[in-house]
């Protein structure tokens, strides 16, 4: 985890590409958001953002998942099915 909340969401491939945007993948922001992705094809601004990561995985902490809750799921499941029927 970083110090902070970062809800950006930076993707490099093959150090080639650069992938900036509020994208998730998950099927509401998928299906039913408005989301947008940058496509960064310089290979100077890939470096930047590639080095902008290692950045914040130097200063981040593992995450520790909590337990799972069994009340907490089907209520999460209840409001994703209710969601998607909309």
């Amino acid at each position: 985890m970083a110090p902070g909340m970062i809800h950006a969401k930076a993707v490099i491939i093959d150090n080639d590409v650069a992938l900036i945007g509020s994208a998730n993948l998950d099927e509401r922001s998928l299906f039913l958001n408005y989301e947008l992705m940058v496509a960064f094809y310089d290979r100077q601004a890939v470096e930047k953002f590639s080095d902008w990561i290692d950045l914040q995985k130097k200063s981040a902490a593992p995450y520790i998942p909590s337990r799972i809750n069994l009340f907490r799921e089907i209520v999460e499941g209840t409001v994703r099915l209710v969601a998607f029927q909309l």
